[in-house]
């Protein structure tokens, strides 16, 4: 069986946001464990630690990733194509967070799966608002896929 507690999964640029999410998450009410990464890479060793250290069947699973759409230069829509085309972890709702509303970007996201397409916050105090929406969402009203299905 697999773990489904709550588990947000961030993949955004700044080694800072780490500290700074918690904070405000824990602001927000969003009572999730919250994981922060800033590459490709680690969200890689992240989502296939089965294979490095625990069995599958005690694996935990995000309940939602964001993906900040520039991280690593602009590859977050390659990341989420990537996540959307797994058998598995293409039904774990991922949402991008931009800097832009660049129309193209946001019709890419949503042709490829993302589940909501955020201007990203550039205050706290808009950090706050974003991540209770995410729990109101999410957490609160919102109907999340089956993933123990698979």
């Amino acid at each position: 069986m697999l773990h489904r507690d709550q588990l947000v999964v961030f993949l955004g640029n700044d080694p800072n946001d780490q500290v700074t999410l918690k904070e405000l998450a824990a602001a927000a009410g969003l009572d999730a464990d919250l994981v922060v990464l800033n590459t490709a890479e680690q969200l890689n060793h992240f989502l296939y630690r089965t294979e490095l250290s625990e069995p599958f069947s005690f694996m935990r699973i995000p309940s939602l990733i964001v993906l900040d759409l520039h991280f690593s230069g602009n590859k977050g829509l390659a990341e989420l194509e990537r996540l959307k085309n797994h058998p598995f972890f293409k039904k774990i709702p991922t949402i991008i967070i931009a800097d832009t509303a660049d129309v193209a970007h946001i019709d890419k996201a949503y042709s490829l799966g993302c589940a909501g397409y955020f201007a990203r916050p550039t205050s706290h105090e808009e950090w706050t608002l974003l991540l209770g929406l995410i729990r109101q969402y999410w957490f609160a009203v919102g109907f999340k896929p089956a993933l123990e299905s698979i």
